[in-house]
């Protein structure tokens, strides 16, 4: 049987996460004769000024036939020869030479989405073993980012974590989904028996076919919705397709990925509403603890001005109550700024604000739901962020926090860094803390995290051990592809190390956590856009 059914079957067993169904009857799903000239579809669908053409492959072998879209007319041949071999890799990705004669496979594509940068495929069919006790309907998809000549997971389009599996668990079943009364229960019983890590770690793995992990979980783009197709039992068609409205998840675009450009009609996210100044905590009672202050002094023309910044915390500890009189519990311990820096009042702004981010993650939909007496940090049902001052550079003032909490026995950990301009309030991008290209200092991140990494496997592989990372080598693709996918807010200044992080699951297994990395202002300062010499 194909590695891929085979493990199919051995998710269902386990129970691990869903894809999506084509049919309610234990007979395979017919599939379509796709005649029709594709690409009539796709241009009223996509934006124009599309610079390439799409035409049908087939592969036979056999009673195996595959069909798969290749790009032509592309001006960059040498790219376009890349993209058509990701294409066709991902297409034969379900055929095994070696168990050909007892397996038949029939696989057709549709094209969900073509624009400039993006193009979006999925593949569905029938194969069948002719020992197994019935076929199983085949489904799988491959993004390709155009401009850069790559292959795309969802991990590089969107950021996992809980507050987008919430959007999951609460949407239904929106294509391939069988007419069977009892299939919002199933699907219910389905999400309800994987918990939070799981399903962050399927996700995490998601439209890979050739990892050591394989989740059955694939996502693919519309118009105006990011598809995410589930393994399900076999009854309901083997896999199951959710759709979510890009407007419904924008605070999980990664928005920096170029692929999104071609999106114009995403309308902005909501602002948070934040209390304007630091009054309304007191109005509120909340008790601010001085933590550390310093005085800092710069020379300002046409006359000496004394600059000072103070840095102190205050504590948020609220409780949110189910019908069973159990808690979830929100412990925060935020920064507050006195001084007479301008950017002092925005900065503030921005912490006070942090509340409503932090009690989005409250899993307070699950306390609801589970509907047991719980007393939240006490019984891990909590959210909790500890900021400290990392360092000032002369008007920059970094930041850092640990982040905590659970919901029942699953843990959530992490690191938070933000770094800010005191004159302006402006929140700081590693843009604005280094003075060459983007692509200069992500290759300098790149060196210094690959090289720790490969210390770490190699070091683990004498002693005998395995590796925690989802990598086995990070200078192969897999592990470039990890490591170079670093949000470029995942960072603080120490006094002595610029601090680059990766949230739990992007690099490595979720009981490694987050992981980080102190690259010495030593070795990059002579590319650095500040005086590392002018720390307080």
């Amino acid at each position: 049987m194909l590695k891929k059914s085979t493990v199919i079957t051995i998710l269902m067993v386990l129970a691990l996460i869903l894809t999506s169904c084509n049919a309610v009857e234990m007979n395979a799903v017919n599939i379509p004769n796709i005649q029709q000239n594709l690409s009539d579809d796709i241009d009223k669908n996509n934006p124009n000024g599309i610079n390439y053409e799409i035409n049908k492959a087939t592969f036979t072998n056999k009673e195996t036939e595959i069909n798969y879209p290749q790009v032509s007319n592309l001006s960059d041949k040498a790219k376009q020869k890349v993209i058509n071999e990701i294409i066709k890799k991902d297409a034969l990705s379900n055929f095994n030479e070696d168990i050909y004669e007892n397996y038949s496979l029939e696989i057709n594509y549709d094209v969900k989405w073509k624009s400039i940068n993006l193009l979006s495929i999925e593949y569905y069919g029938v194969g069948y073993d002719k020992d197994a006790p019935h076929p199983n309907n085949e489904y799988y998809t491959s993004n390709i980012d155009i401009k850069n000549g790559v292959r795309l997971r969802l991990k590089d389009v969107v950021k996992i974590n809980e507050a987008l599996i919430k959007k999951i668990r609460k949407s239904k079943c929106t294509r391939s989904c069988p007419e069977a009364p009892e299939l919002d229960i199933a699907i219910k019983e389905k999400f309800d028996n994987l918990s939070i890590d799981e399903m962050l770690k399927n996700l995490n793995y998601a439209d890979s076919n050739d990892s050591e992990y394989y989740s059955g979980t694939y996502s693919y783009f519309t118009k105006d919705s990011l598809g995410i197709s589930i393994s399900f039992p076999h009854v309901y068609g083997d896999h199951l397709e959710f759709e979510l409205k890009y407007k419904d998840i924008e605070n999980n675009i990664k928005t920096k990925n170029e692929v999104w450009n071609d999106f114009p009609n995403l309308a902005q996210s909501p602002k948070t509403e934040v209390k304007e100044n630091l009054d309304d905590l007191k109005k509120e009672g909340l008790e601010v603890i001085k933590d550390q202050s310093f005085t800092l002094s710069t020379h300002s023309k046409p006359k000496l001005v004394k600059k000072t910044i103070n840095f102190s915390t205050f504590d948020i500890d609220k409780k949110y109550f189910n019908d069973a009189k159990g808690f979830a519990e929100l412990k925060l311990k935020l920064p507050r700024l006195d001084g007479n820096y301008d950017g002092i009042p925005e900065i503030n702004k921005y912490f006070v604000g942090k509340e409503q981010f932090f009690y989005n993650e409250l899993p307070i939909d699950s306390l609801k739901e589970v509907n047991i007496k719980v007393e939240g940090e006490k019984d891990n049902w909590y959210r909790s962020a500890d900021y400290k001052l990392e360092a000032v550079f002369g008007n920059i003032i970094s930041v850092s926090a640990d982040l905590n909490g659970g919901a029942g026995g699953v843990g959530w950990a992490g690191i938070e860094g933000d770094s800010f301009d005191l004159n302006t309030g402006r929140k700081l991008s590693l843009k604005d803390i280094f003075k060459v290209s983007e692509d200069d200092y992500m290759n300098i991140i790149y060196d210094f995290v690959s090289k720790k990494i490969m210390n770490e496997i190699n070091s683990n592989k004498q002693a005998g051990y395995g590796s925690c990372y989802m990598f086995e080598d990070a200078y192969n693709s897999d592990g470039y592809k990890s490591i170079r996918d670093f949000d470029q807010n995942n960072f603080y200044l120490s006094k002595d190390s610029l601090v680059v992080f990766y949230p739990k699951y992007a690099l490595a297994d979720g009981a490694a956590g987050p992981q980080k990395f102190e690259i010495p202002y030593a070795s990059i300062s002579d590319v650095l856009a500040f005086d590392v010499n002018t720390v307080n």
